[in-house]
């Protein structure tokens, strides 16, 4: 009789053992779950800073600003399915939103880089031709003016001329 309820004790301990770690492990994957998705939010925020300094000076961001949306929406996804104590897909959409994000910022400050080149490009080509455009109408006005010059010239020329003639 003595064996029985230590077998009896030893089951309960291990029904409490198996219980507590299922727990802890199930806290673990809620919090695991929790992390990327506070993760996932910071990463659209990097995201969406991004897009607007990208978009800001100048570049195209129509895509982004529609995987930014997707990205949103996988997030909220995410929180749905963690709510619904379903941590394993609401780590799997966290982490994709996140990927997404990361995506996001690398090619929208690569379209950052690009536009703020372009548009030092094109400033410099500006300059280059207000300057070309003040030679062009510089040398015009001075060649008119030498040419009127002439003409005045070769008309006092022309009158004397005539005056030695009537004489």
């Amino acid at each position: 009789m003595s064996k029985r309820p230590l077998k009896l004790v030893a089951i309960a301990l291990l029904v409490t053992l198996s219980i507590t770690l299922h727990r802890c492990a199930y806290a673990e994957n809620e919090t695991t779950a929790s992390q990327a998705i506070g993760k996932a939010e910071e990463s659209i925020m990097d995201a969406y800073k991004a897009v607007a300094e990208a978009e800001e000076a100048g570049a195209k961001v129509e895509a982004y600003t529609l995987l930014l949306n997707k990205a949103i929406n996988l997030t909220d996804q995410a929180k749905l399915a963690n709510k619904e104590t379903q941590y394993a897909e609401a780590e799997r959409l966290a982490n994709q939103a996140i990927e997404i994000c990361n995506q996001i910022t690398d090619e929208a400050k690569e379209a950052r880089e690009k536009a703020v080149q372009e548009s030092a490009s094109k400033k410099t080509i500006f300059i280059a031709l207000g300057l070309a455009t003040a030679l062009i109408t510089t040398f015009c006005a001075h060649m008119t003016l030498k040419w009127w010059r002439n003409r005045k010239e070769k008309r006092k020329l022309r009158m004397r001329i005539k005056l030695k003639e009537k004489t």
